[in-house]
């Protein structure tokens, strides 16, 4: 299965908080990408995409446009796009996004919301549209086509 790419809607330079680094604080990011190797004890909002590595530690709820963690999230998630838990991720809450990939070994507890995209929505509604086929009501026999009454043929 290959992945669809997406449209990042950050721009400017990546961040990157380096292993031994801790924040304490929110982070509200315009980066394209940002990459958490230490430890943040606050809330996380990125336009772009958020990777938290192995060594990587979130205090805080986390938003963004996509999530690649191998680390550890200890709040609610909100990925408009994307969320990809690797090898030994864990995410200790309520998670949204709307798409989800879990590696065998993650751990996730909380809720799971993935709510039905604009695309998604486009393609049930072409599937709605096309004809129904009525073969189920060829093969049941007259009675059954008329209310269990008999018909006789007077021929």
């Amino acid at each position: 299965m290959g992945r669809k790419k997406y449209k990042n809607p950050a721009k400017g330079e990546n961040t990157v908080i380096g292993s031994g680094t801790v924040i304490n604080g929110g982070i509200t990011s315009d980066s394209m990408v940002i990459r958490i190797d230490g430890k943040v004890n606050g809330e996380i909002v990125s336009k772009g995409e958020i990777i938290v590595g192995t060594n990587g530690i979130i205090l805080g709820n986390v938003e963004a446009a996509s999530l690649i963690i191998a680390g550890e999230i200890k709040g609610n998630v909100n990925v408009s796009h994307r969320l990809d838990m690797e090898a030994g991720a864990k995410i200790l809450g309520d998670v949204k996004t709307s798409l989800l990939s879990i590696s065998e070994t993650a751990i996730l507890q909380g809720k799971v919301s993935m709510p039905v995209s604009e695309e998604k929505k486009s393609e049930d509604k072409a599937s709605d549209n096309e004809p129904v086929d009525n073969k189920a009501n060829d093969d049941k026999t007259d009675d059954e086509n008329n209310g269990g009454e008999k018909v006789e043929s007077h021929e």
